[in-house]
């Protein structure tokens, strides 16, 4: 088995790589289906660090994001072929890609001042 880094090796590791792959075993259970909406800490580190996302589309609120932002690629993992055309094109795109994730960066960051001002918050 592989060990754990410590968060800032585990960040400088993933600022290292081209694209982070965020998945995970989907639930069997019924709906609503909480993975579907789930926001795990890869995605938010792997944009945090700068690298470029690909999410499941049904993964829907990390897939909405990408959309949006920019900031990734989203595949069907039952439509192979068609993930891979998009992974190549993503890859032909990467530096506008890139742009994009640097330009929303700053939104997957919790920094002292973002936690000053929850504090605040939370306490007044």
């Amino acid at each position: 088995s592989v060990p754990f880094l410590p968060y800032k090796d585990m960040m400088k590791e993933i600022s290292r790589a081209m694209f982070s792959l965020i998945s995970y075993m989907r639930a069997n259970s019924g709906e609503p289906r909480n993975d579907s909406f789930a926001l795990p800490h890869k995605y938010f580190d792997s944009l945090a660090a700068g690298t470029p996302v690909i999410v499941r589309k049904d993964f829907l609120s990390m897939a909405n994001q990408v959309k949006r932002l920019g900031v990734g690629t989203i595949i069907d993992p039952e439509d192979v072929e068609r993930s891979v055309e998009k992974v190549i094109k993503a890859y032909s795109n990467y530096s506008n890609i890139l742009r994009n994730v640097e330009i929303h960066q700053h939104e997957f960051v919790w920094s002292e001042d973002k936690e000053k001002q929850f504090l605040e918050f939370v306490l007044s």
